[in-house]
């Protein structure tokens, strides 16, 4: 009889660090109640990725990034994005670039995200801590056994008041659809070899 081998995720010497895809299932877990449709790693309008996209029952989005290194959260303020245009943003932010630096278009309520956080690591947390920008929330995720224990450092602020418009929302829809229907066909070509 063979016996299982529990991985230890939690504190101490031998504990490993979190990894992106157990930080993404441990956030989800943590607010699946908030959201009326939520996934991870989704390709947003702009080009950029979005870590986890979370659509509340309001229609406003939220955008988690998570961090696990510092290399990769510095990288993030190198990113642009193609913005989109809001009807309540000021005048002098209309004429703004088709492509844009990815935090100052999401500090001006010109991306799609009505929140913007990061999710880290709690020591990552607290190197960058003073680097997080106003615009941003910070959650930390810790391993356990279960899910992870998510905390919120810094909640995030409402960046404009623009509800996802429903072909958007649409395309998300499809995109999980399709990345399920293609995890089911894999599964039944395994079989058959």
């Amino acid at each position: 009889m063979a016996t299982k081998q529990i991985r230890k995720c939690g504190k101490g010497k031998s504990a490993l660090p979190a990894t992106e895809q157990q930080m993404s299932r441990g956030f989800m877990y943590e607010f699946y109640h908030r959201y009326r449709f939520i996934a991870p790693g989704l390709k947003c309008a702009g080009g950029n990725e979005m870590d986890v996209i979370g659509i509340r029952r309001s229609g406003m989005v939220d955008e988690i990034e998570i961090k696990t290194t510092r290399g990769d959260f510095l990288a993030d303020f190198k990113k642009t994005t193609i913005v989109r245009s809001q009807p309540e943003i000021p005048d002098f932010l209309k004429t703004a670039p088709e492509r844009m630096d990815k935090h100052l278009a999401v500090a001006a309520g010109m991306a799609l995200c009505n929140y913007f956080a990061f999710l880290m690591p709690p020591s990552l947390a607290e190197q960058c801590e003073s680097e997080i920008p106003e615009h941003a929330g910070l959650y930390t995720f810790t391993p356990n056994l279960f899910y992870g224990k998510i905390e919120t450092i810094k909640k995030a602020r409402m960046l404009h008041r623009g509800k996802i418009p429903t072909p958007e929302e649409n395309r998300y829809l499809r995109a999980v659809s399709w990345r399920y229907v293609s995890m089911l066909i894999d599964i039944k070509t395994e079989g058959t070899e």
